[in-house]
């Protein structure tokens, strides 16, 4: 089954027309930037995040907590299973970030950017690519 899902996983075309956000740990794609919300600034409990209204190559928890008074579930990158965010159930209030609910609001550090030329870290940092992995970042081996 795990086969299965790894060739199941959606991938986005690495060129000059796609703009999409990977995890930082295994550079699983998460979601593409036409789904792209908004950037959220820090609050209570939640580090900066880009807010968007559909992901791939996720899973949530079966069970809600609540993140000051609103529903949410966590987000997993479903190939490394880190914890990369939220998915708000209930209405958020958070400063211009009203849509959230139903939304997901990923955290800014756990997320890489591919802006159309390059990989890029959540800091701006351009991320090298190379046959043995990466430069700039965390290495990892194989392409994106």
């Amino acid at each position: 089954m795990a086969a299965a899902a790894a060739r199941d996983r959606v991938r986005y075309p690495v060129n000059a027309a796609s703009k999409f956000a990977l995890c930082t740990q295994c550079r699983n794609h998460l979601f593409p930037y036409a789904d792209f919300i908004g950037h959220s600034p820090p609050w209570p409990g939640v580090s900066q995040g880009v807010a968007c209204r559909a992901a791939v190559n996720v899973r949530e928890d079966d069970t809600p907590r609540l993140l000051h008074h609103h529903r949410v579930v966590n987000v997993h990158c479903n190939q490394c299973d880190r914890h990369i965010g939220e998915r708000f159930i209930e209405p958020a209030n958070v400063p211009g970030l009203h849509e959230l609910q139903g939304n997901y609001l990923f955290h800014y550090d756990k997320l890489l950017y591919w802006d159309g030329s390059s990989l890029r870290s959540s800091t701006g940092e351009e991320i090298i690519i190379h046959e043995n992995g990466y430069l700039g970042g965390a290495a990892a081996p194989g392409g994106l």
